[in-house]
């Protein structure tokens, strides 16, 4: 018999809170475990510069100020050998606000990897949401196939766009565009822009800065357009990118927009910097995004050995987990799915969380779901937690799901419909990290 790896042996036939021989435990971490926490976060993340005396005062901060996220540890036999950050915030699902997590930082001690302890950390992590109404959570992973494991399913994707200013359009009125510093009241109207926009775009989330600090960074320019009312429709916020000697890049860091006429200007403000600026290097969920270009090349001409003409890089970033799928779609009674009626057994899948493996039956009135104890549903629709996931996201759509072989439906004929119930306008964006 194949042996089992060290993390199914420690909790095959124990719970390994109470009374396993390892003695793991996973609690808050106090202010003076900080140094220990950040000896672990520099191996487990070598490539991040930050000053040691800025992330002291940044982890201190979160352990004694703040009221929406937390660090915790796990220990071995009161040892720290992993942690991790978790916070809380609210997300705008296909138009539903829902309580969010999000899981940063997970770190385990150099020696003590491939242990089983970062799926212990996970799994602790889940924990500690659902115990706080929390059924949906997102990270960055640091590589898709562990978190796909754990039932995490693709979410975000962003493009990075290097574009010659003048390619931009001209049309837009640059009279309501300003220069702000972060005045008290210039972050009041900039938070109530990017609020505006979280109620209508699908998987925005609250800021985690909401001091606005990161638009705000020394060597950043804000860029406003305020209307004639004085209400803020959009903002940007960027730094100039060296190339070479007097040569030289913008760098847009953010860019928010209610309004298109806030976009034309912002496209206006682009094109004026042609005789200044080599290029325009902006970052966007939007996979429309290059129709706001003439020539949106990125001036890679060798990326392609062919006729293609490339015009952007894509990365993937947050992975959405649905944490309980009851409560989850509980919380969604606010969302329309598709104004359609009837009833739907969702088989999901979760080899991560036996407590979310099972059946959900759903009854749906004018797009209005209510998730019931079992009801007469004529159409089972089958597949993993990770790709419902993305699907109840809207990062997949159902069609996608089932021409990949990664969802099963009892009734074809059904499938255009069942589509529709999670159809969503827009896949999900994203500007946060953490």
């Amino acid at each position: 018999m194949k042996e089992l790896p060290p993390w199914r042996r420690m909790l095959k036939g124990v719970n390994l809170f109470r009374g396993c021989y390892c003695m793991l435990e996973f609690k808050v971490m106090k202010s003076d475990e900080v140094e220990t926490w950040l000896d672990l976060l520099d191996k487990a993340y070598p490539g991040f510069k930050a000053p040691r005396e800025k992330m002291v005062s940044f982890l201190t901060d979160i352990i004694e100020k703040e009221k929406t996220q937390d660090l915790y540890g796990l220990y071995d036999n009161g040892t720290l050998v992993g942690g991790v950050r978790l916070l809380q915030f609210q997300m705008n699902c296909g138009g539903a606000i829902v309580p969010a997590g999000g899981i940063g930082l997970v770190a385990i001690d150099l020696l003590r990897r491939r242990e089983g302890l970062a799926k212990v950390l996970l799994k602790k992590s889940i924990d500690y949401f659902n115990e706080r109404g929390v059924h949906i959570a997102a990270l960055y992973p640091f590589e898709t196939s562990f978190y796909k494991k754990a039932g995490f399913g693709h979410g975000v994707q962003i493009s990075q766009y290097k574009i010659k200013p003048g390619s931009f359009s001209n049309k837009g009125n640059k009279e309501n565009l300003k220069e702000w510093r972060g005045s008290v009241e210039n972050r009041r109207k900039l938070l109530q822009c990017y609020n505006a926009v979280l109620e209508k775009t699908n998987g925005m989330t609250e800021r985690i800065d909401r001091n606005l600090d990161s638009v705000f960074k020394d060597g950043q320019h804000t860029i406003v357009y305020e209307n004639e009312n004085g209400t803020v429709e959009g903002y940007l916020t960027f730094s100039y990118r060296n190339e070479a000697t007097f040569i030289n890049s913008m760098d847009v860091k953010e860019m928010i927009y209610l309004t298109p006429q806030a976009l034309n200007a912002f496209c206006s403000f682009f094109y004026s910097q042609k005789d200044q600026l080599e290029r325009i290097i902006i970052s966007s969920n939007d996979e429309y995004f290059r129709y706001l270009a003439d020539d949106a090349r990125n001036g890679d001409v060798a990326a392609f050995d062919s006729i293609y003409l490339e015009t952007h890089v894509t990365a993937d970033g947050l992975m959405y987990r649905v944490l309980d799928t009851k409560r989850f779609l509980h919380q969604l009674s606010s969302r329309n799915f598709g104004g359609l009626n009837g009833q739907l057994k969702l088989s999901i899948n979760d080899s991560f969380l036996d407590e979310n493996n099972g059946p959900v039956y759903a009854s749906f009135t004018e797009g209005q779901i209510e998730v019931i104890e079992e009801g007469d549903a004529r159409v089972e629709l089958n597949m993993d937690i990770s790709d419902f996931s993305s699907l109840i996201m809207g990062a997949v759509d159902m069609k996608g799901l089932l021409r990949l072989g990664l969802a099963e439906i009892s009734d074809e004929a059904a499938a255009d419909t069942v589509g529709r119930l999670f159809a969503l306008d827009s896949k999900p964006v994203s500007m946060i990290s953490y």
